[in-house]
């Protein structure tokens, strides 16, 4: 699934057709996978039921049939469970884990997302619960710095996700309230750090699409970033963090993936 979130968001990018043309034919290569080998991909557990629940408003917007994986669904996860985070999310939320919060609200905004797009009856979905999340996170405070390494990471990468689902991965503009004034802040406050200290090409990219969802693409901060950033492609067209032998499919393909969204995300709003 983050393969196809990571090819959405490319997809989405119509201001470079190149890019979005070849994201599309790369999700419907991955549809066609997926149907032919579905009970190797997938296990009938609550975790991969939701993994499938986010890939399906993908194939849809790209033109993909989806009765055989509607049918592929109702055999494959007889049981349907409801809100599968109700009790982690009190308890992330008094204990302000940020990395059990951004899968929460990650996982609730892509059911949400299948409720909005998809055709009604064609898929027996849980029932959402994306709303009372975002209601629980709106004023979690961010309360870690980078004295605090592992939890100032999860606190990045929770604020950076934020964004992303507020704007259904570059779908949406990003509307102005108090939750995403204050994210806003946050990014202001943090992104010389994020540049200038941190080590991690992942973070970079994922904070200019961030900051450019708040219109400051145009900011010198933001263009001397984008400048870094191209600066540390390598010349098989990759961005890697270090240790750079790592062999890890996901830690290959999410630098890139952060880079190259990072560099072609389009303006949506003016704080």
């Amino acid at each position: 699934s983050d393969y196809l979130s990571m090819l959405y968001e490319l997809f989405n990018n119509r201001a470079d057709q190149f890019i979005h043309d070849i994201a599309r034919r790369l999700i419907v290569d991955a549809a066609q996978r997926s149907i032919e080998l579905f009970d190797d991909i997938f296990d009938q557990t609550t975790e991969d039921m939701y993994d499938f629940i986010s890939v399906l408003p993908i194939f849809y917007q790209v033109g993909i049939d989806l009765a055989p994986l509607s049918k592929k669904y109702r055999e494959y996860f007889p049981t349907r469970l409801t809100h599968r985070y109700d009790e982690p999310l009190g308890t992330a939320l008094h204990t302000k884990n940020y990395d059990l919060l951004l899968d929460i609200i990650v996982d609730a905004s892509f059911l949400d997302y299948a409720h909005k797009v998809l055709p009604p009856g064609l898929f027996n979905l849980p029932k959402s619960n994306y709303q009372s999340i975002l209601y629980g996170c709106r004023k979690l405070p961010f309360i870690h710095d980078q004295d605090n390494e592992d939890d100032f990471h999860d606190q990045n990468y929770y604020a950076t996700h934020v964004v992303c689902v507020l704007t259904v991965y570059g779908v949406a503009p990003l509307q102005q309230t108090p939750f995403t004034q204050s994210v806003y802040r946050y990014f202001n406050k943090h992104f010389v750090c994020v540049r200038h200290e941190l080590d991690d090409i992942d973070l970079l990219g994922e904070c200019l699409q961030c900051l450019k969802a708040y219109g400051k693409g145009r900011r010198q901060d933001v263009v001397e970033a984008e400048r870094y950033l191209v600066s540390q492609q390598h010349d098989d067209g990759s961005w890697r963090n270090p240790p750079e032998d790592d062999d890890d499919a996901y830690d290959i393909f999410h630098p890139v993936w952060t880079s190259v969204v990072g560099l072609h995300y389009g303006s949506f709003m003016t704080v």
